[in-house]
């Protein structure tokens, strides 16, 4: 198959003919006008960069919004990690609400690593959207996969915790996580 270059005009001309109003004087054309094969080749093509461009930009824009908002939603949790690490009154929202107020020792302790861990978190989400480019290439496609599974226990989990408080707040925080921690994992 020999290889074809044509403008739109010249698909044009191969489908109604020449015009002398397109002809351009001395031009060259490699398709002729019985040439269908070469013209479905070129339209096909054609069609396919076309496509091809804006299916990109419409993923890429959902992935950074998805992206986007599961950090807004790991950084509020961080603060409110932090908070409790601190010694906030709020153990009723966190760790299966077994303490109402503050938090023991070892669970602050978990609190101020789990911070540590939302920025883990984070960056890859980050970098599979392609928002970030902090990780080797093939660790964020699965690691994206792997924090969807998790936050989507998370939601189980909230979704039964004795606390009453906890499954209120932190079952749709953790929702939302999983969301776009899928939207972000589908991705191109």
């Amino acid at each position: 198959m020999r290889r074809v270059e044509v403008t739109r005009r010249d698909a044009l001309q191969a489908r109604t003919g020449p015009t002398p109003m397109t002809t351009p004087p001395g031009g060259r054309r490699d398709l002729e006008v019985g040439d269908t094969e070469a013209l479905a080749v070129m339209i096909a093509g054609s069609a396919f960069r076309r496509h091809r461009a804006r299916a990109p930009a419409s993923v890429g824009a959902v992935q950074t919004i998805a992206a986007s908002t599961a950090c807004v939603a790991l950084a509020a949790l961080s603060v409110f990690q932090l908070c409790l690490a601190f010694g906030a009154p709020w153990g009723r929202f966190a760790w299966g609400g077994q303490h109402a107020q503050v938090l023991p020792t070892r669970l602050r302790v978990g609190s101020a690593v789990s911070v540590l861990v939302y920025a883990v978190f984070a960056v890859v989400l980050l970098d599979r959207a392609g928002m970030a480019d902090l990780l080797p290439d093939g660790f964020a496609r699965p690691a994206a996969w792997v924090l969807t599974a998790y936050f989507s226990v998370g939601v189980l989990m909230n979704g039964i915790s004795r606390s009453r408080s906890e499954r209120a707040v932190m079952t749709p925080a953790v929702l939302v996580l999983a969301v776009c921690s899928l939207i972000v994992s589908l991705g191109a």
